[in-house]
């Protein structure tokens, strides 16, 4: 969560050319799960679909994320089709081409690599 200034900026430098989608997928640091943190808000691993929006929405309002916020299905195809957990970034071309996969973040994707690529598709339009 520490990246998002750094995302958020690139939402509003690219957002009137590209779509900026977060999917909250299964939590990764449930107080019940693989990796449990210590942070203010205790999450217990979801077990409903109406937990994981609940979730979903509420960390988009704690951590400020700019664009939509949808919710991968309790199934988490989204993460197993992506790779996407716990997170990850995928830029994903409108004809539905899948142009970049970040590797496995927070820590294995870098947002200036993001940024020069959004820049170089984005000047194409």
């Amino acid at each position: 969560m520490d990246k998002v200034p750094e995302y958020n900026a690139l939402v509003e430098r690219y957002g009137q050319s590209a779509t900026f989608l977060n999917i909250y997928i299964r939590e990764a640091h449930a107080v019940d799960g693989e990796w449990p943190d210590d942070a203010v808000r205790q999450i217990v691993m979801h077990t409903s679909l109406q937990d994981r929006i609940e979730q979903g929405r509420l960390l988009q309002e704690d951590v400020k994320m700019k664009g939509e916020m949808v919710v991968d299905g309790m199934g988490n195809a989204g993460a197993i089709t992506y790779g996407a957990w716990p997170e990850a970034w995928v830029v994903i071309r409108t004809n539905g081409i899948i142009e970049d996969v970040a590797s496995m973040g927070p820590f294995g994707y870098d947002l200036e690599r993001l940024d020069e690529l959004l820049a170089r598709l984005c000047k194409k339009q």
